[in-house]
């Protein structure tokens, strides 16, 4: 409590609302996950806020002034006021005339033109007189999160002055007024958004300043737009390739047909991650592709995925001509591609397997000696023959009337085509981008989906109150905007012209269905809006090696699930205290499988077979299903088997 009394006793309030609000988040319980239910913690905000309620001291007193605006508990803060009448302890007056705060007279926005992330800032004037301004980082290569944050007892005219002269006046960096109730939801999304990834993004001021940062924000009106990533489907990226190969920026790279394979897998990365445009490019964006993203991902040999820097750079140039980008932003962004390629270029030829039996051998589940001749091998290490993910010329050919027969009554083509005919021509999208909650009512219907609309748990009803909540739908929508059967366009969901043209060609709509579905991430997709680990889950990133085990045979899903757990328990290192326990990563890899399993089933690839169906530990009143054999079914194996 001492240092209670010294922040109390200082002129600025600003160093006790940074108290409170440390202390606040300390014990914010979306540190925890719910797999922690198990073993309450020790001390809780509500056990803190009731110790502060029992001890009536001036110390005590101050703190709670703070937390009755720091909650948003309408019910908790009330319960604090009415103790705090009953108290005549002399505090400044700014404390106890919190109630009175006026919402942030200004927002501003600190947008760079490369796109890696922005500065929201708030300026809000303290009861009293004094003011703070709060300048809020969001990143959108991380996945529009933020990453970090802070309060200063500066008015914002003050600070942006500050900062204007610190950048020097830099003309890629562009101030622009936000609109208030913008402001809101583009914090309150990338904070939702940053809460829920494991690990948590954390610095010297970050998250310790959420709780204040929150309240203010919360202070802003609601009903504004938040971020809008656009969206690309095939036809647009094919539209953007062809106008790179025809333009003089690829001159030098026609005669090699390489660099129009690998410019597919260089618009996949820039239209599926970070900004979600595949024309945005920054040294970071380079750095991320490079270091990572290509020797993890792409599957083909070191002499193929050498020639990618070279493309690359012909790219940046052309995007950045196209964007109007400053020849300087160039040529710092060539730089990286310079900077990075030697690493990358010693990491596509480093001694590893690929495709699915790299992950395999990662675990070290395999005999380096069994497996020196399996498919999957780099050219390096021995062995050429193709991986087992599906073939990126698959496209072009036809599939058997089998596989037309089976396809055409699977989940995922009937979905699509419901979805189709109900957007066909466009309807209205909410300001956040999802479907109307009377589309979505009549979706659930038409598409069959689990999902449950004011779902009453005991005697309580929770309304729902956005498809945002409806996660199967929602997946549902995304896979088809990947498969290019749907677009947004102005606000509106539509069907595509081109998808049109597969009207009565089931065969080709399940291939483009089936072809999206791994590159588009299937559990990073479907908790899209309720995740606990980071971008690249591991279930996700071992799906192309579980397929590549089932073209062998089948497998049980008991072995299936002891890979994952022996590749977490190799390659990762677990911080959340529930995670560090085996059988509650063995349950939390259970659920994943679990969930994968139904969606490759959805897209009519995989059968699970000789299951039993249990009770639902985490939802008693549903059952789930046990155990089990998953088998490729006949249109899974023609689409993974190399021609």
């Amino acid at each position: 409590m001492a240092e209670v009394r010294r922040r109390l006793r200082e002129d600025h309030p600003f160093a006790m609302l940074a108290e409170a609000s440390s202390l606040y988040s300390a014990l914010d319980p979306r540190n925890r996950s719910p797999f922690e239910q198990e073993s309450p913690p020790q001390l809780t905000r509500e056990k803190l806020i009731h110790s502060f309620l029992d001890v009536d001291l001036p110390e005590t007193s101050a703190l709670l002034y703070v937390i009755a605006e720091l909650t948003d508990d309408e019910l908790v803060s009330a319960r604090i006021h009415r103790e705090l009448a009953q108290r005549s302890h002399a505090l400044p007056g700014w404390i106890k005339n919190l109630t009175t705060i006026a919402p942030p007279y200004c927002a501003v926005e600190m947008v760079h033109v490369l796109g890696d992330g922005d500065n929201v800032i708030l300026g809000v004037c303290l009861p009293g007189g004094a003011e703070l301004s709060i300048v809020v980082y969001i990143d959108h290569n991380l996945g529009t999160v933020v990453k970090d944050a802070f309060v200063v007892p500066e008015p914002l005219a003050d600070l942006l002055a500050f900062m204007r002269e610190k950048e020097g006046n830099d003309p890629d960096t562009s101030w622009n007024d936000l609109d208030p109730a913008d402001a809101r939801v583009r914090i309150e999304d990338a904070i939702e958004r940053g809460a829920i990834t494991f690990p948590p993004y954390e610095t010297d001021s970050w998250p310790a300043c959420r709780p204040l940062v929150e309240w203010i924000t919360r202070l802003l009106p609601e009903g504004g737009r938040g971020y809008e990533r656009p969206m690309w489907d095939d036809q647009a990226l094919k539209e953007l390739g062809h106008r790179f190969l025809e333009s003089s920026f690829a001159a030098e790279l026609k005669s090699d047909d390489d660099f129009a394979d690998l410019l597919e897998s260089l618009l996949w990365f820039g239209s599926a991650y970070g900004p979600c445009d595949p024309l945005h490019w920054s040294p970071v964006a380079v750095e991320l592709l490079l270091v990572d993203w290509i020797p993890r991902k792409i599957v083909a040999p070191s002499s193929f995925l050498a020639k990618a820097p070279d493309l690359l750079r012909s790219f940046i140039r052309f995007a950045h001509h196209d964007r109007g980008i400053r020849a300087s932003l160039t040529l710092e962004t060539l730089d990286a591609v310079d900077r990075w390629e030697p690493e990358y270029q010693q990491a596509i030829r480093s001694p590893r397997p690929q495709g699915p039996m790299a992950l395999l051998d990662a675990m070290g589940v395999l005999d380096p000696e069994e497996t020196r001749d399996l498919p999957g091998r780099s050219d390096r290490v021995g062995g050429n023959a193709p991986d087992r993910s599906p073939p990126r010329k698959r496209r072009s050919r036809k599939a058997p009337p089998r596989v037309v027969e089976v396809v055409s009554d699977s989940v995922v083509v009937r979905r699509f085509q419901a979805l189709t005919e109900r957007y066909g021509d466009g309807r209205k999208l909410t300001q956040t981008g999802n479907p109307t909650l009377a589309d979505a009512r009549t979706l659930i219907a038409l598409l069959e989906t689990a999902d449950v609309m004011d779902e009453t748990i005991g005697d309580r009803a929770f309304k729902t109150s956005s498809a945002a909540e409806l996660p199967e739908l929602m997946f549902t929508i995304r896979w088809a905007i990947a498969a290019g059967a749907l677009r947004k366009e102005h606000g509106k969901l539509r069907a595509t012209a081109a998808w049109r043209k597969l009207a009565g060609k089931p065969g080709k709509q399940w291939l483009k269905a089936a072809d999206a579905l791994l590159k588009l991430g299937p559990l990073e997709t479907f908790y899209a809006h309720a995740r606990y680990r980071g971008p690249d889950d591991i279930v996700d990133e071992l799906a192309p090696a579980i397929l590549g085990l089932l073209i062998d045979g089948p497998l049980p899903v008991d072995a299936a699930l002891d890979l994952v757990c022996e590749h977490a328990e190799m390659n990762y290192e677990w911080l959340a205290p529930y995670m560090q326990d085996p059988d509650h990563r063995r349950s939390t890899f259970t659920h994943d499988l679990d969930m994968l399993v139904l969606i490759l089933g959805w897209a009519g690839t995989v059968d699970r077979l000789d299951a039993t169906l249990e009770p639902d530990r985490w939802i008693p009143k549903k059952k789930r299903l046990v155990g089990g054999v998953l088998h490729l079914t006949t249109p899974g194996r023609w689409w993974l088997e190399a021609d």
